[in-house]
């Protein structure tokens, strides 16, 4: 068979086919859960992009329409960031030379999402050297193995309609814990594309384990170029991506202990990646961050409720099939193999037994996802090697051995089938875009770039669509990233009551807020009481919607003796 060498590589024709398949797949995932409508000046966003894209977008338009530096969290602003922001200040200032907006959004998105497809193949097979495996391998990361499917068939018992049912699928069925479900929601596609900066730093990550095992009899010359250049991209990640760091640091570990001939090689990268971070720091990179509740907290998901059968019941339901034949790999593979997935392992239990937010036990499941991705190839190895083994030793049972290895392989994708089909149906919210939102322009050409608007609207508010910071965003997002929303809403609501003027210029100043954004709406338990008619009597709004509910007022016109 003809083959293509790529560097020091070689791939069979068929390879080169797939991972053709595997970039337009990425290239399809990303344009079609966001992209933008030029015509009508809208920004198009997947319905279940919606919520993570809320902080997302103040973030990358801080960046390429505002002032954001030294960087600022653009839904709390006024103090240093504690959030990892490095992706979407790259997004922000391809934006502000004049990249379209889904462009600046996309292309690394789709970079960095193929490159972890093409890694996770790469990897597997250089660990097994069997390109059915890492085809496998990559099946099983895009379509999860959880028993998410249980929850469908609650809901579409199996029935002569159970094909058009799948296929007209609109929504996720395991989305724990916020539906009650047994099944959490991080294990599908829609936690990569949501975290977009997610993929490409595990890509990173697996690309460098690749790197690892392939230095063996490399010179010193070769270890120390990979050397800098890794060095200088961990050295990066405490703005790009706090959680992979951390994994980098377990992974660095673990190889400098048990890998000799790669000490060299990770001696000088960890080495060059700290004097970066250190360059960062002093150019006023906040690559530190404040406590976010990290300590000992047992069980993850069910430390409430943390005995041995309740871990083993919840892993099942995770991990399904993943959680009997992930063991069974590590126990079968040569003791190479064992080395390199410990770093896995290790941070599987550091995820089971610590907590990294105080208010949101979730934000661990990143460490769980990069142990599925290496338990997942293990997987595959024992599925193969069941297959060839029963095949070579019974010949007669290979047709028997073959429909064993497909039902395992139907079970472990079966609920990835079903929740892919929402990404193809997903429908798309529009949000107005500057050009087409009269009250965004109207904060895009008449207040300055660092402007601190307190406004009633958590989500899309205009003023964020604009660039301009908003003195609180929403809730969830401000828990996750260790900040204090309530002590901030307790400080809009005194500001919106309308009822000590002094009082309400006092917070204003205090907290550095240049305009108010009053808007009259029906009551929503979620956002502040905003008392409008105060202000319309008492005082003269900056701006004035047509519709005469929306309202801006400068806290210099309001706080004028």
């Amino acid at each position: 068979m003809l083959t293509v060498r790529l560097g020091t590589i070689k791939f069979k024709w068929w390879e080169i086919g797939f991972f053709a398949l595997l970039f337009c797949l990425s290239a399809w995932i990303m344009w079609h859960t966001f992209s933008y409508d030029a015509e009508n000046s809208t920004i198009l966003i997947g319905s279940m992009m919606w919520s993570d894209m809320g902080a997302n977008l103040p973030l990358i338009r801080s960046f390429s329409m505002g002032d954001n530096w030294p960087p600022e969290y653009p839904i709390y602003p006024c103090l240093p960031i504690q959030y990892h922001y490095l992706f979407f200040l790259i997004v922000g200032k391809l934006e502000a030379i004049g990249v379209p907006l889904n462009w600046a959004m996309n292309v690394p998105s789709i970079l960095g999402f193929f490159l972890l497809l093409v890694m996770i193949y790469l990897l597997a097979k250089k660990w097994f050297g069997d390109a059915r495996i890492a085809v496998l391998s990559v099946a099983f990361f895009l379509l999860n193995g959880s028993m998410g499917f249980l929850q469908f068939f609650q809901k579409f018992p199996l029935s002569w309609h159970t094909p058009s049912d799948i296929l007209s699928n609109l929504r996720f069925w395991a989305m724990g814990p916020w539906d009650g479900g047994s099944v959490l929601a991080v294990w599908n596609l829609l936690v990569f594309v949501n975290q977009r900066h997610f993929s490409i730093a595990l890509g990173i990550l697996l690309s460098f384990i690749y790197v690892c095992l392939s230095l063996e009899g490399k010179s010193r010359k070769i270890q120390l170029y990979w050397a800098v250049l890794f060095g200088v991209l961990i050295g990066m990640f405490p703005t790009f991506h706090k959680a992979v760091l951390l994994i980098f640091a377990i992974v660095m570990t673990v190889y400098f202990l048990l890998i000799p001939y790669a000490r060299l090689f990770l001696f000088a990268t960890g080495a060059v990646s700290i004097a970066v971070m250190c360059l960062l720091y002093l150019l006023s990179f906040n690559i530190f961050g404040a406590p976010t509740g990290f300590g000992w907290y047992p069980g993850f998901m069910i430390h409430d409720s943390l005995s041995l059968l309740n871990a083993l019941e919840f892993f099942w339901y995770q991990f399904g099939l993943h959680a009997l034949l992930i063991p069974v790999g590590y126990c079968l593979a040569p003791r190479r193999i064992k080395i390199i997935v410990l770093p896995a392992l290790i941070v599987f239990a550091f995820a089971f037994l610590f907590r990294f937010s105080e208010k949101d036990a979730l934000v661990g499941h990143k460490f769980f996802n990069f142990f599925l991705i290496m338990g997942q190839i293990l997987t595959a190895y024992v599925i193969v090697r069941a297959y060839d083994f029963s095949s070579a030793r019974f010949p007669r049972t290979r047709p028997f051995a073959l429909c064993v290895a497909a039902v395992l392989v139907f079970f472990l994708t079966l609920s990835g089938v079903i929740d892919l089909v929402p990404v193809v149906n997903m429908e798309r919210h529009r949000i107005s875009d500057i050009a087409a939102n009269p009250e965004a322009r109207w904060f895009a050409e008449n207040t300055p770039r660092d402007s601190v608007i307190a406004t009633s609207q958590f989500l899309y508010s205009p003023a964020s669509i604009a660039g301009r910071k908003i003195f609180l965003g929403y809730a969830y997002f401000i828990d996750g990233a260790g900040y204090d929303a309530r002590a901030r809403s307790m400080i809009l609501a005194a500001i919106f009551s309308g009822k000590d003027r002094e009082g309400i210029c006092r917070l204003l100043r205090l907290n550095n807020i240049g305009y108010v954004e009053v808007e009259e709406f029906e009551q929503d338990k979620s956002r502040p009481v905003v008392n409008a008619e105060y202000f319309k009597t008492n005082f003269s709004p900056e701006y004035v919607s047509k519709s005469g509910r929306y309202a801006v007022y400068a806290t210099q016109e309001l706080c004028r003796r």
